[in-house]
């Protein structure tokens, strides 16, 4: 019996379109009074809630997926593999972004060495170990020329004293 290939749930304009909803849904919402006028914070700034990062296992939920790993099947189909990089590739961006927040580093450090390639520094030097040596030799023995033999004699002009003094 042949294998039947699976049937996408989303095509990739579909797929984009939904992708696109989550990332805004992470930005949040800015807090309105009730006559949908903006509520400010005690420095001025807009009051913003059901802000949250972007994880690829919301970005997951959000699409409808039981598991990362459905995520991970459109990566692999030609037609919405630049697609789901794209998407993977901003939620590593926020995670990096992390890095330079003191109340986030932990947490970002922990995802990026974890869950994205060539983040791992203990794996690096692992790898790094296990490569093979290679050994440069810098006096390999070269026959000598007769230029390189001969001292190189240069004549400095002098002055000459005038007779006259």
């Amino acid at each position: 019996m042949a294998k039947q290939k699976q049937q996408l749930k989303y095509t990739p304009d579909e797929l984009k379109e939904k992708i696109e909803a989550y990332f805004e849904d992470c930005k949040g919402r800015v807090l309105t009074d009730t006559d949908g006028d903006v509520m400010y914070n005690k420095y001025g700034q807009p009051i913003v809630i059901d802000r949250h990062p972007p994880t690829v296992t919301g970005l997951a939920r959000t699409l409808g997926f039981r598991t990362r790993m459905s995520l991970y099947d459109y990566k692999a189909r030609p037609a919405t593999k630049a697609i789901v990089e794209d998407a993977l590739m901003r939620i590593q961006e926020y995670a990096e972004g992390r890095l330079y927040d003191k109340d986030g580093v932990a947490g970002a450090k922990f995802v990026l060495q974890n869950c994205y390639d060539g983040w791992n520094v203990a794996a690096l030097q692992k790898a790094e170990a296990n490569a093979p040596v290679v050994n440069i030799i810098a006096d390999i023995p070269r026959p000598v020329r007769a230029a390189d033999t001969d001292p190189v004699v240069v004549e400095e002009e002098t002055e000459e004293p005038d007779a006259g003094e």
